[in-house]
């Protein structure tokens, strides 16, 4: 079991290194790709790293849904993404589409170390921060000031944005999917109802720090397409926080699809569900 963090307690993961490989926006491609690039970030005053999928056969001068994930470098593992991605597009499972994972930040914050539901111990990450809106540390440690917000500014603002132009792309809402596991996906949970807009699909897995009983929640409004699971052998936090989106989901009619999987907190059994998911989303 990994360490998850809900105010206190995360799941992380190790960040993977990559070779960068540039791909020019206006060359066609025979065989899919996939590489490390990286972006100048102003709200996080830093170089921010991502992961791109390009499908075989990319051309510029088509349109592309695209898959946004946090927790970037996970998808890179073994080629479990390209391979995954390849295999869906060509079974005709799911359309050609563009993937971009935005890193998570593995550097240590000075606030010291977190403890697990075991009680084992581990470093608190500024990906902790950036995931979960939580009170503002900058008076311990003036990096984190503002991060979960910063961070929202530098997802939204500057990371769509960018690989939308750098690959000539302007999808509509719905052929945007969010992809997230764990803090990741109470990031993703956040991003749905803070900006309910911008993506039209959210597939998230066993959710925690997604501060959805403070959120205010619009009756009114039609909140993203949201696939939601969570483990049978995971601690009863992460049910009560997959059935609470479910019920605000249910309150303004927003369409919500919420499964439970066998098994606990495993990065195995998430690579299982996306292809699954990807294939619901596309049925």
């Amino acid at each position: 079991m990994k360490p998850f963090f809900h105010f206190t307690l995360l799941l992380t993961f190790i960040g993977l290194s990559f070779s960068c490989q540039q791909i020019p926006s206006n060359d066609r491609i025979t065989e899919s790709r996939y590489y490390t690039d990286s972006l100048y970030s102003e709200q996080l005053n830093e170089f921010r790293k991502h992961d791109i999928f390009l499908p075989a056969g990319f051309d510029p001068a088509k349109q592309y849904p695209i898959l946004y994930a946090a927790d970037g470098q996970f998808g890179g593992a073994d080629d479990y993404l390209k391979r995954t991605l390849d295999s869906l597009i060509l079974a005709e499972v799911i359309p050609p589409m563009i993937y971009a994972g935005s890193h998570s930040n593995s550097k240590e914050s000075k606030i010291g170390m977190g403890q697990d539901e075991n009680g084992n111990t581990f470093a608190m990450q500024y990906r902790f921060f950036e995931y979960v809106e939580s009170e503002d540390w900058g008076d311990v440690d003036p990096s984190l000031d503002q991060i979960f917000q910063r961070h929202m500014n530098y997802f939204t603002q500057e990371f769509i944005p960018t690989i939308e132009k750098e690959f000539s792309q302007e999808p509509e809402m719905k052929d945007r999917i969010f992809y997230g596991v764990s803090n990741g996906a109470g990031f993703g949970a956040n991003l749905l109802n803070k900006q309910p807009e911008i993506i039209g699909n959210y597939i998230l897995y066993s959710t925690v720090g997604s501060n959805a009983n403070d959120n205010p929640w619009n009756a009114d409004v039609t909140y993203p397409n949201l696939y939601l699971q969570y483990g049978s052998e995971e601690d009863d936090a992460f049910r009560e926080e997959s059935e609470l989106l479910e019920s605000k989901y249910m309150e303004s009619n927003s369409f919500v699809d919420l499964k439970v999987y066998k098994g606990g907190h495993e990065e195995r059994i998430w690579k299982v569900l996306l292809p699954q998911t990807l294939g619901d989303i596309y049925r």
